[in-house]
């Protein structure tokens, strides 16, 4: 490999990506000799003339030389291929791919415009005098900043609620919802409403089935034979039919239809058929328009002012440490610091010496005193100093 290198007077070989080998560079041809022999050079041209690869060889009278490889001319092209072989069976799935990083969170999107303000509802009734005391006075002026403390002290108790403010302007009506909202309870039965005008008569009926055939009335008895006649009488009025006879034996069977009887007179009208049962209740009507919204009430008068409330006072902050006596190696120590009397604990911590002293409580034992524990695992004795952050409420 140092033979070729010194061959490249004007570069080296380089091993390029994927195994391509890099040829020195070179802008003139040296003397072709054994130095030489076994090498290959590229030889740049300038600007519009091709480049030339040469190699330096010994031909068989001992003479060395460069010869250059030039492209020699291309081939037919050759017949294509067979037919196309069936398509292979699919290989089986590859194993899952490992899970991808997480993506880095896109920013956060514009805020949307404001929706239109609602319509301003009717005025509610007039609240009862206010029992609340009035606002609280401007507060003093700011203390002095206590120390920042490590430790986040025990929450303070929740103050009283304050006096619910007025109410505010009713927004702008949002835009018509697109999703019918669930429905809402049912309301409270409305009061019973006016007798409303009589209504146009309805259509007649239709007429009711005809009553039952009534009985057949008794057979009339037969008239007296009256004179004989040369000449025929008028006929006289026909009488009211008689009751019907009882039924006669049955006689033989003629073989002779006898003569069409008259028709008889109609009979009486039958009696009144009894009632039909009452038909199904019909549907009920469809519900009538909602009534005008009434007017709304008179605003009522605003309660009176509340008295100004004293003006508060701002506590005093201050800071109060103890540091413990020596703690040996493999040891364990405590130390505790108290607020002044009648004074309240705002916070706390600890501070120790050695990165091999490790802090194994840190609370406050009451709300006037905070307490640290250390263990020494160091090679030396260590010490404890403990804070405690007080508020003067006195």
């Amino acid at each position: 490999m140092s033979s070729l290198l010194s061959a490249s007077v004007n570069g080296v070989l380089k091993l390029l990506d994927r195994g391509f080998l890099g040829l020195p560079r070179i802008t003139t041809l040296p003397t072709a000799s054994a130095k030489y022999r076994g090498t290959m050079v590229r030889e740049e041209g300038g600007t519009n003339v091709a480049d030339k690869l040469w190699f330096c060889s010994k031909n068989s009278s001992n003479v060395y030389g460069w010869s250059e490889f030039t492209p020699g001319a291309t081939g037919p092209t050759g017949p294509s291929g067979g037919p196309t072989g069936p398509t292979g069976a699919t290989g089986a799935t590859g194993a899952a791919g490992a899970q991808g990083t997480q993506g880095v969170t896109g920013p956060t999107g514009a805020q949307g415009s404001q929706g239109a303000q609602g319509a301003t509802g009717p005025t509610g009734a007039q609240g009862a005098a206010s029992t609340v005391t009035g606002p609280t006075g401007a507060a003093g002026p700011q203390g002095t900043e206590g120390a920042a403390s490590t430790v986040t002290g025990p929450t303070g108790p929740t103050g009283p609620t304050g006096s619910t403010g007025p109410q505010g302007t009713q927004g702008n009506e949002g835009a018509a919802s697109t999703v019918t909202g669930p429905t809402g309870p049912t309301g409270a039965q409305g009061a019973q409403g006016t007798q409303g005008t009589q209504g146009v008569a309805g259509d007649t009926g239709p007429t009711g089935p005809t009553g039952a055939q009534g009985p057949q009335g008794a057979q009339g008895a037969q008239g007296a034979a009256g004179a004989d006649s040369t000449v025929a009488g008028p006929t006289g009025p026909t009488g009211p039919t008689g009751p019907q006879g009882t039924q006669g034996v049955q006689g033989d069977a003629s073989t002779v239809a006898g003569p069409t009887g008259p028709t008889g007179a109609q009979g009486p009208q039958g009696a009144q058929g009894t009632a039909g049962a009452t038909g199904p209740t019909g549907p009920t009507g469809f519900t009538g328009p909602q009534g005008t919204q009434g007017s709304a009430g008179a605003a009522g008068a605003a309660g009176a002012t509340g008295p100004t409330g004293a003006t508060g006072a701002f506590p005093t902050i201050y800071q109060n440490t103890a540091t413990s006596a020596n703690i040996s190696t493999g040891s364990r120590g405590t130390q505790a610091v108290s607020c002044n009397a009648g004074d309240k604990l705002v916070g706390g911590g600890c501070t120790m010496g050695g990165a091999a002293v490790r802090i194994t409580k840190s609370y406050p034992t009451t709300d006037a005193e905070w307490s640290c524990s250390m263990e020494n695992n160091t090679g030396s004795n260590q010490q404890i100093t403990a804070y405690v952050v007080c508020a003067d409420i006195a």
